[in-house]
This record gives C-alpha cells, structure tokens and sequence, in this order.
C-alpha cells in the first residue's frame, strides 16, 4: 500500500509543481504584455517515463520541458521585408520634405519670386532708362537673387552633411548589433545544448535582427544549434559567434558608399533607410544642386551677354578691356563689356562661364557703381559711345530673358550680319523659369512619391506587425484562461493528496 500511495503522491507532486509552473508562465506573460518586442512563452509539459508493472503501464506523473516561444520565422522575414521599404522611402522624404520648404513655392520667399522681381526691375529701367534709383533697384534685385542661389546651396550643402553624419550613425549602430548578436549567439547555443529554449536572449536577439532589417534590410538564416547568420546586401555580417564590420562610409568623388573589410568595391545596400540616406546624398540632393548650378549659369551668361553690349547714360570713351572704340566699328558690336554678375576669373568673353549657385554674385563695377548698369546701347559722339536718350533695349532684352528660350549670339566682332539666336547654356532650349517651374515640380513630384511610398510601406508594415503580433504577442484573455486551467488543474492536484491523506487515515484507524 505504501507503494500505491507513494505512486500517486509522487503523480500528484509533479502536477503540482508543473502547474506551479505553468502558472508561473502565464504570470510571466500577463506581466509583459505591455514590454515591446517580448514574445509570449508557453509552458510545455510532457508526461514522465511509464512504470510497467504486472498488470499494465502507469504513468508516473508530469514534467516541465521547455518554457517555449511562439514565434513564426516567416512571419518575422516579413516583417523585416516591409520595415525595410517603409525606412527606405521614409529617409528619403524626410529629407525631400525639408529642401522643398526651403525652396519655398509658392512664396515670396522662393527663386522663382525673387526672379519676377528682378526682371520686374528691368522693365522699370526700361521705361525710366536714365533713372539712377531704377538702376539702384535693379542692382538690389541681383543682389536678392544671387543671395537667394548662394543660401540654397549652402543649405543643400548643410542637408547633404547631415545626411552624412546620420549616415554615419547608423552604419556605427549596425557595427555595434552585428557585434552584439554574435555575443549573443555565443550565450543562446550553450543554454539551448540541452534543449530549452533561451527565450528573454531570443527575444533581444530578435529586436536587435528588426532594427537591422529597418536600417539595411538585414535577413536572418537560423542555424540547427539556435545561432544565426545575418546577411546584408549579401555580404554574411554574422556567421555565428563571428562579427563583420562595415568601414565608415568612404566618399569617392564626392559619391558615398559603404565598404567591408580591405575591399574598396562598394557594397550596394538596396533597402532600408542607409540605401535612402545613400541615395538622397548620392543622387537626390546634388541632382537639385546640379539644377540650381544651370540656373545660375544661365543666369550669368544671359544677363552679362546683353549687358556688356550696353553703355551707361554718362558715355564710354574705352570699353571694360581699356579698348578705345573706333568710330567705324558699328554701334550694334560696340559695348563697354561691363558684366552685371560677376563672371569667374579666366573666363574668355564670348564663352559660356561656368557658375555655380554657390558662387554667383554681382560684379564688382556694379557693386562700386550702379551709374555702370547699362539700360540700351549707345551711340558715337565725336569722343566717346554715349546711351540714347530713350534707348532701353538692353533693359527690355534682360527683362525678357526670364521666360525668352534664345537670346542673340553677340559674340561675331568685326560683322554687321544679325546676331544668330542661340539658347540659354545648360537648359536644353528652356528659359530660365521654366527651367525653375521643372526643378521645382521634379522635387515636388519626389516628395509626393517618396510620401505616397512611405505610407504605403508603413501600411504593409502594420499589416505584416499584426500578423506577426497575433501569434507572439501577449493575449491576456487568452493567458487568464490558462491560469485559470493551471489554477483549477493544480488544486485537483492538490486534492488527489488530500485524498491520498484521508484513505490513509481511514486505513490507519482500521489497523487501530
């Protein structure tokens, strides 16, 4: 009898202390069920080896044999996928978003604003053409407009730094978590030797795989031993208890990229917010520079090309050069080659001057003098090339240069033949403004897609997290019903001894 109570107290001990635990699991759960990236665990029993006894097999009980997690590999790949994308287009219109306010259309503050005043001005010079305050407005506005292309492109100087240094961070971050799941490898497959399930390591492990997949579109192949290998780009970033490193991000030619180890190809990061920082400072952000730069020269050559064919009211007896002019030359290819902007040094006359955004600026005559800015062509006095009285061609000729497509090429001296019409360098046959209007709607249509994909991408990324978080996260009602079947099943457990206690009473009297 001691052998078949014994029996059934050992049955009964075991369900007590694997209900305890299982009860212990629910507890665990209900209280993280709030923690993010926790993964609900679920206790799994298993019946203890049989006794075989003469007459048939019993069994001797219940045993805890893992606390495991329930968690689905092709749900998290999926996950990963979608988060990747979402952070891709999400960098980019960050960045997107911030240059299109400060290109700021349409505003007063904008390009294409300080350009309207600007040709304005010239159209008041032409109608006023010996009016020095009309000069004195027009030498503003070129001003405004040269300091509005010097700020955007110290701005867009600014925004390609930061994206620099955010690039940086991350790729320092993804250093330090390839290091850190190698670490953690190295403690999961020990724990897990026996079979158990290393689960609160699993779980940091697995936040740690997310957020690479976001930065770079990291994928995880899961070894038999429970370590992973993470790849990149398809380059093995971890191969188990071994960690790789990206090298800081290297700029060649002004192009970033990311190497690996002593290579200096570079490795092409497809997805995640590094490929959209990669691609916003690589493409984005100098393709706007680079539209800015044709304006700028477009700018320059139009202007200076009609203004140095011009003189000023007060007459010129030599030309910029310090070329006295010879009466028989014909009034149409005199000038006194004074530019409005300022074209860089070395540049020949008659050919296009390479200008850039960031350096355009009045020239110094106009910056000393206003009285320099010339409103039409002049006319020979006896001594000297005087302006008109009245002639406002070269104003109205700059005025039109905003939206004109040609302007007339004035660089064939020695000939009385009509300029030929030749277009605005670097603007493929469009005008200044619709060269702007095009910038402008490029980014525009860059910030719309680069949103429309972000929130497209965030939308499957929710999608694809519900999915994952209806199998792994917590339900609480779900855990309050099974601490309530680990309740009732631990106090049937505990009643079987009682049992086991009153028969062995009843029998105890009995022998009494």
């Amino acid at each position: 009898m001691s052998g078949t109570f014994g029996g059934i107290l050992s049955v009964a001990r075991s369900a007590l202390r694997a209900q305890q635990y299982a009860i212990e699991v629910a507890s665990q759960n209900i209280a993280n069920a709030q923690t993010e990236g926790y993964t609900r665990t679920r206790a799994v029993l298993s019946p203890l080896p049989v006794r075989h006894l003469p007459y048939g097999v019993i069994g001797t009980g219940v045993a805890l044999t893992d606390v495991a997690r329930v968690r689905d590999v092709l749900l998290d790949a999926a996950y990963r996928r979608e988060a990747a994308s979402a952070s891709l287009h999400e960098a980019r219109a960050g960045v997107l978003t911030r240059v299109e306010t400060l290109f700021a259309e349409p505003s007063d503050a904008s390009l294409g604003a300080a350009l309207d005043r600007f040709t304005d001005a010239w159209s008041d010079l032409a109608n006023a053409p010996a009016s020095v305050p009309a000069r004195q407005v027009v030498a503003q506005r070129g001003q405004q407009v040269a300091q509005w292309l010097n700020g955007a492109d110290a701005r867009l100087t600014q925004f390609q730094a930061g994206t620099y240094a955010r690039l940086e961070e991350q790729v320092g971050r993804m250093n330090q978590l390839f290091r850190q799941i190698a670490d953690l490898n190295g403690q999961i497959v020990p724990m897990e030797s026996n079979g158990a399930t290393a689960a609160p390591l699993r779980d940091q492990r697995d936040r740690m795989l997310d957020e690479l997949a976001t930065m770079a579109g990291a994928e995880a192949l899961e070894n038999s031993d429970g370590s992973v290998n993470v790849i990149v780009a398809g380059q093995t970033m971890v191969d188990q208890t071994r960690a790789s490193t990206f090298n800081a991000p290297s700029l060649v030619n002004g192009t970033a990229r990311l190497t690996l180890g002593l290579s200096s190809e570079p490795v092409s990061v497809r997805t995640g917010s590094v490929a959209g920082l990669l691609e916003t400072y690589n493409t984005d952000v100098p393709g706007l520079r680079a539209e800015l730069d044709r304006i700028a020269t477009a700018l320059v050559h139009g202007v200076n090309r009609w203004h140095r064919t011009g003189h000023t009211p007060a007459g010129d007896a030599q030309n910029a050069a310090g070329e006295a002019y010879d009466p028989a030359t014909p009034a149409a290819l005199r000038g006194s080659r004074i530019d409005f902007f300022a074209s860089p040094a070395g540049t020949v006359p008659g050919v296009t001057p390479t200008v850039t955004a960031r350096d355009i600026r009045l020239s110094d005559a106009v910056l000393a003098d206003v009285n320099v800015v010339a409103a039409g062509r002049g006319g020979w006095n006896g001594t000297a090339v005087v302006a008109q009285p009245g002639d406002n061609s070269i104003a109205v000729a700059i005025a039109g240069l905003r939206t004109a497509t040609t302007f007339p090429d004035d660089t064939h001296a020695g000939t009385t033949d009509p300029p030929a019409q030749v277009g605005l360098p670097g603007l493929g046959g469009r005008s200044v403004a619709d060269a702007w209007r095009s910038t402008v709607t490029t980014l525009g249509l860059g910030v719309s897609d680069a949103t429309a994909d972000q929130e497209a991408g965030d939308a499957l990324r929710q999608q694809a997290d519900q999915r994952r978080q209806a199998v792994s996260a917590v339900s609480i009602d779900e855990e309050l019903i099974g601490l309530t079947k680990a309740q009732q099943s631990y106090q049937a457990a505990a009643r079987v001894i009682a049992v086991v206690q009153e028969m062995t009473a009843d029998l105890m009297s009995l022998v009494r």
